[in-house]
């Protein structure tokens, strides 16, 4: 592998994220991007949605050139998609979320990301990176929505 194909594979990876564990690589590399939350909640919407923007992108360059070099379409140590998909779960979530809340944003979105519901599943038959990634923003993005409207009909209507 040349410099770039290696840098590829690393970041798509999580940093080597993908390699620590034999099974559950995605609920690692989320658990791994929960950590970082409190940090990009405190940041303020447009910064939240430039990193979500420039994550997706990378996500889909770095994925489709990790999974030529391991020969694997969507190989599991292939992690960056569920990395980004943690920061659209919370997006424009209020800084000082509890971590209750954190835990439950965690849960929804492994669930959408492992059971992939509601038009998720076809989405990975795109090409590539476009695959790898595009399943795991939509899963963010109804984590995001069902999280909102568990919390709302829960009485917190501060979201």
């Amino acid at each position: 592998m040349n410099l770039t194909e290696k840098l590829s594979v690393f970041l798509a990876t999580g940093f080597g994220l993908g390699y620590i564990v034999p099974i559950g690589q995605g609920t690692l590399g989320a658990l791994a991007a929960l950590a970082v939350v409190p940090f990009f909640l405190s940041r303020p919407a447009w910064e939240q949605a430039l990193f979500i923007i420039i994550g997706a992108a990378l996500g889909v360059y770095v994925s489709s050139k990790a999974e030529k070099a391991f020969g694997m379409k969507d190989d599991h140590r292939i992690i960056i998609d569920e990395i980004v998909s943690i920061f659209i779960t919370f997006f424009l979530f209020p800084i000082g979320t509890g971590w209750a809340i954190l835990a439950l944003g965690l849960f929804l979105n492994r669930f959408f990301d492992i059971l992939k519901p509601l038009g998720i599943y076809r989405l990975q038959s795109l090409p590539a990176g476009w695959g790898i990634m595009a399943d795991d923003i939509l899963g963010g993005i109804y984590s995001n929505a069902a999280l909102r409207a568990l919390l709302m009909a829960a009485g917190a209507f501060f979201l």
